[in-house]
């Protein structure tokens, strides 16, 4: 009976703990903010869906709007303007950021040029669309995406022909125009389907990369509402890998709920040429690669004389965890650069030890051998002081004996001499 009274009491806990749990997620506040979208609804923008339909804008406590575009939306000041919190856009929010516009660049998703240059099968270099006409939203923007491939090459944009882009691809199909701008996510596949043959000027092919799927703000709702910024980016980040690896889902929601005109099988291919610009394999979804942007701002320098890594730094929204990181890695940087100095200093001590080693080594197998070879000389020297003392006594007695004789031999010639002095007196 008391266990089951335990059960029961267990249970109320639980049912008291799990109502209380929805009684206050009802009564929560979800703070609104909107994103505005660059282009119509399609997969290229999977990942926003995604997280807005899978509840992780919601579990950040956030109630998302996405707005469609609409013909003649300028996105920057949509965002600089406070009518929308975040927006995404291109390559141009780096040439406004360098005229000291209020930018900050939350992330960055593809990581490959998605804008290209669809060309007659005839024209494969830039140097060949010379006299042709070029479909393209404005020369501004086309210079923007394309200009430095023409650089490379010594051509002039504006001896090229432009016409304004209607944004259809009949145009292209029927001549009026020899080439157009295009997202190489959908473009391509809709020429696939009516059999029309083409060739793709691509900016990657030419070591260039210009930003086409990017999440930036105002400086102003950065500063102001920083933990909303960053519970939007992870909220954004998370829906973009649940979308790659959900597609057939995602795909699912986007033509039933967002686009019903656009077919699945339309979407799938373009989920498949999204994936690839954004490589989630090599490179962390939402990541901000500041070698791409150093490309960018050499690209755009004329605008800004500033060194690159201030206006990089500057340019870039860091949550807390990131700043707090960087200035860790800063640290560890020091630290590092420290032990590397005292290394090289033990380095240099060890190795000018071991010299002086070698040369004491050297210096006393020097000192023994000269040592050895006095001492060999000395001895050598004393031998021959010895013999020569013996040489000298020899010839001393010889000479002493020589002197004896002549002495005795000159005592006879006197004696001889006297005794015949003597007997001639007799």
């Amino acid at each position: 009976m008391g266990e089951f009274n335990i059960v029961k009491i267990r249970n109320f806990i639980i049912l008291f703990v799990l109502l209380n749990s929805i009684i206050l997620n009802a009564n929560q506040k979800l703070e609104k903010v909107s994103l505005q979208l660059h282009w119509k609804y399609q997969f290229e923008f999977a990942g926003f869906i995604a997280a807005k339909e899978k509840g992780f804008y919601r579990d950040a406590g956030l109630d998302v709007e996405l707005k469609e575009y609409k013909h003649g939306t300028n996105i920057i000041d949509e965002v600089l303007n406070g009518d929308s919190n975040y927006g995404i856009y291109n390559s141009n929010i780096v040439v406004e950021y360098l005229k000291n516009r209020p930018i900050k660049l939350i992330s960055s998703y593809f990581k490959r040029s998605a804008l290209v240059l669809i060309t007659k099968p005839e024209i494969k270099y830039p140097k060949d669309l010379i006299g042709k006409k070029i479909m393209a939203s404005t020369k501004k923007d086309f210079d923007l995406n394309f200009n430095y491939i023409f650089n490379l090459q010594d051509i002039d944009t504006n001896d090229l022909n432009f016409v304004p882009h209607t944004f259809n691809i009949k145009d292209f199909v029927d001549g009026k125009v020899d080439a157009m701008t295009a997202f190489i996510s959908d473009q391509p596949y809709k020429l696939d389907k009516l059999n029309i043959k083409y060739n793709i000027i691509n900016p990657s092919d030419y070591g260039i990369f210009n930003l086409q799927l990017e999440l930036f703000t105002s400086t102003n709702e950065s500063n102001k509402y920083r933990a909303r910024t960053e519970a939007f980016k992870k909220a954004s980040i998370k829906g973009w890998i649940y979308a790659l690896e959900h597609k057939d889902e995602i795909i699912d929601i986007i033509h039933k709920k967002y686009s019903p005109d656009i077919t699945i099988d339309f979407l799938k291919n373009e989920s498949k040429i999204t994936e690839r610009l954004i490589l989630p394999k090599m490179y962390k979804v939402g990541s901000i690669d500041k070698m791409f942007l150093n490309r960018q701002l050499d690209m755009f320098k004329q605008i800004s004389n500033s060194e690159n890594e201030t206006l990089i730094n500057d340019f870039i929204f860091y949550n807390q965890q990131e700043i707090d990181n960087k200035k860790l890695n800063i640290n560890y940087t020091l630290l590092w650069q420290i032990f590397i100095v005292i290394l090289i200093i033990i380095a240099i001590i060890l190795y000018r030890q071991r010299l002086l080693n070698r040369y004491n080594i050297k210096l006393k197998d020097s000192i023994n051998k000269a040592t050895k070879e006095l001492e060999e000389s000395e001895k050598e020297l004393q031998i021959l002081n010895e013999n020569l003392e013996k040489e000298i006594e020899l010839k001393t007695h010889e000479l002493r004996d020589s002197l004896n004789f002549m002495n005795s031999l000159v005592d006879s010639v006197i004696f001889g001499v006297v005794q015949s002095e003597m007997d001639g007196r007799c």
